[in-house]
C-alpha cells in the first residue's frame, strides 16, 4: 500500500485528488493540509510515502519551501508537486529543489496514478506536456539571476571555476575540497540545468562566465 498527504488550499481540489486516487486499490489518502504550515505538520505526523503538493498554496510557507524544508530533514516522503502555473523555470526549480515529480493541474486526471507509482518506485515523473524544458539548455533560455535562484553558492564556485579550464582535479584544489565533493556538484549542476555531459556544462559554464564579466542579463 502507498500511503499518500494531500497538501492543496482549495477544498474543491483535494476532494478532486482524492477521488482520483480512490481508483487505485493500492493508494490510501493518510492526511490532507489545507496551507504550507499544516503539510509539514502533517508529513512529520503521519510520514506519508508521497506528498502531493501544490505549489502556490496561499500561506506563510509556499510549495518551494516545503520542499526544501522536507528534503532538508531526510524525510523519507517523496514529494510530486502540482500547480496551475507551469513552464521552464518551475519544472527545473521544483526538481532542483528535490521534488520528484511535476504535474500542471490540467494533467492530473490523466497522470496523476501514473505519477504515484513512478515516483514511489524511485522514479522522476514528468508528464508529457512538461518534459521539453527539461531538455539541453539552449543559449538565451536562462537569465543569471535564473541560474543564482537554482543553484547553491558552492555550485556557482565550482561552475565559475569549471569556466577557467580547469579539470575535475583542479577545482578541488581551488576550492579546497574533495575532488568526489566537486564530482557531485557537477552532476547536481547538470541535472539543474538540464545537461547531458560535463563538456556542455564547461561549454556554458565559459559562456555565463564571460557574461557576468560583460554584466549581460541573459546567456
Amino acid at each position: 500500500m502507498i500511503t499518500i498527504a494531500i497538501a492543496d488550499d482549495h477544498d474543491i481540489v483535494r476532494v478532486g485528488l482524492k477521488a482520483i486516487l480512490e481508483t487505485d486499490s493500492e493508494l490510501t489518502v493518510i492526511g490532507e493540509a489545507a496551507s504550507g504550515e499544516k503539510a509539514l505538520m502533517l508529513v512529520k505526523e503521519t510520514h506519508p510515502d508521497i506528498l502531493l503538493l501544490d505549489l502556490y498554496m496561499e500561506s506563510r510557507d509556499t510549495g518551494l519551501t516545503i520542499i526544501q524544508k522536507i528534503i532538508r530533514e531526510r524525510s523519507k516522503t517523496q514529494i510530486l508537486s502540482i500547480s496551475m502555473l507551469t513552464g521552464p523555470g518551475i519544472v527545473r526549480k521544483v526538481l532542483g529543489l528535490g521534488a520528484r515529480g511535476f504535474l500542471s493541474k490540467h494533467e492530473v486526471s490523466e497522470y496523476l496514478i501514473e505519477a504515484i507509482h513512478a515516483v514511489h518506485e524511485g522514479n522522476i515523473f514528468l508528464a508529457p506536456t512538461s518534459q521539453t524544458p527539461t531538455k539541453t539548455r539552449q543559449p538565451g533560455e536562462l537569465s543569471i539571476l535564473q541560474v543564482y535562484e537554482l543553484l547553491t553558492k558552492r555550485e556557482i564556485e565550482v561552475m565559475n571555476t569549471l569556466a577557467t579550464g580547469r579539470n575535475v582535479k583542479e577545482v578541488a584544489e581551488e576550492l579546497h575540497i574533495t575532488n568526489s565533493t566537486v564530482s557531485t556538484h557537477i552532476e547536481n549542476i547538470k541535472f539543474k540545468l538540464s545537461f547531458s555531459s560535463i563538456e556542455e556544462l564547461t561549454l556554458y559554464a565559459i559562456a555565463w562566465h564571460s557574461h557576468l564579466e560583460e554584466g549581460k542579463e541573459h546567456l
